[in-house]
């Protein structure tokens, strides 16, 4: 499956989840595609308290970040019309929701099939990577945090598919021989970043 001819650029590397119905507590506003959250617009910014602006800052920021990765970059991300930025940023807000914990992601892993596949890493280990998907890897990347002292693990890279449950057995089924445990790998990152771009490819534009 990760045959293929020369990949097209990569999209920038993510430091940092899918497309489909609304989650809870999203509506449809009028605009094609567009979502409402508890976050949308800034209106009444001003009036908000200093913590208030901060937890909606870093939602859109998060949202943002998204937002370029389903795209390929930021600069693709703004070569859009305005209908597909819209299109894009309701997907975005949509995987933002789905993933922003664990209980909420295992539901909706039940029917959600787009999303990202991941690569994360420790410094200590460079050489002892995970690659993995998830519907908003910061957020996945939060997670390995909380058991590590010094919250040293690093979101290497990652890119959006339509459907990321095929992409992450795909690269599973390539880096077999070199599976440590579960998800984790002895795989140079290079190699990992090459596998992911390889079977992005596949997914647009099938074997060749």
């Amino acid at each position: 499956m990760l045959a293929g001819s020369q990949h097209s650029p990569s999209p920038m590397p993510v430091s940092l989840s899918a497309c489909g119905a609304p989650s809870q507590g999203t509506t449809r506003s009028g605009h094609r595609g567009e979502r409402h959250t508890k976050y949308s617009g800034t209106g009444g910014m001003q009036q908000k308290t200093p913590e208030e602006r901060l937890e909606y800052y870093t939602w859109n920021n998060s949202v943002q970040r998204l937002c370029y990765s389903i795209a390929g970059s930021r600069r693709a991300y703004e070569r859009l019309n305005r209908s597909d930025r819209l299109d894009v940023r309701s997907a975005a807000k949509h995987l933002h929701e789905l993933g922003r914990d664990i209980p909420t992601a295992e539901i909706a892993e039940k029917t959600e099939r787009k999303g990202f596949v991941y690569v994360i890493g420790h410094p200590a280990w460079p050489e002892h990577l995970k690659i993995g998907r998830a519907f908003d890897p910061e957020s996945r990347l939060k997670g390995f945090q909380t058991g590590c002292p010094r919250r040293a693990y690093v979101l290497l890279y990652a890119r959006y598919f339509d459907d990321c449950y095929v992409a992450e057995r795909a690269l599973h089924y390539h880096f077999d021989k070199y599976r440590r445990e579960g998800e984790w790998f002895y795989i140079d990152e290079h190699e990992a970043i090459e596998a992911i771009d390889r079977q992005k490819e596949y997914e647009q534009c099938g074997p060749r």
